[in-house]
Order: structure tokens, then C-alpha cells, then sequence
């Protein structure tokens, strides 16, 4: 059987030393990585306010909440 691959990914090492620099902060969810990105989105988007989130069903959770 072959297997049809339905994706791929580009890491480099600037990928492996940001991830490394996350993973020596105290709170890796929270820390200015996170705050940076979201910052960042929120440029790009041309909003005030941008979130992150750890997963889609967090996402999708907050989302229902945004419209009640």
C-alpha cells in the first residue's frame, strides 16, 4: 500500500531556536512569545485585539462565546 502524504513541513534551525527559547520560559503558554504573535495578527489583521489559542476546540469555544 502507498501512502499519499497530505502534507509537509519546513522546519530550520530558526524554527528549532524559537521553540527551544519558548521551552526555557516559565510560562510557555502565556509568555512574550504568545504576546508577541498575537500582536503581530493583529497588525496583519488591522484589528485591536487578537487571541491565540492552544487548540481548535478552544478556538471554536471562544468563538460561540464572542457571539453568545
Amino acid at each position: 500500500m502507498r501512502t499519499i502524504p497530505d502534507g509537509r513541513q519546513f522546519i530550520d534551525s530558526n524554527d528549532i531556536n524559537e521553540v527551544s527559547k519558548g521551552l526555557k520560559q516559565d510560562l510557555i503558554t502565556t509568555g512574550s512569545s504568545v504576546k508577541k504573535f498575537e500582536n503581530k495578527i493583529s497588525n496583519f489583521l488591522k484589528v485591536n485585539h487578537a487571541l491565540s489559542c492552544s487548540n481548535g476546540t478552544a478556538a471554536l469555544h471562544l468563538a460561540f462565546k464572542a457571539i453568545n
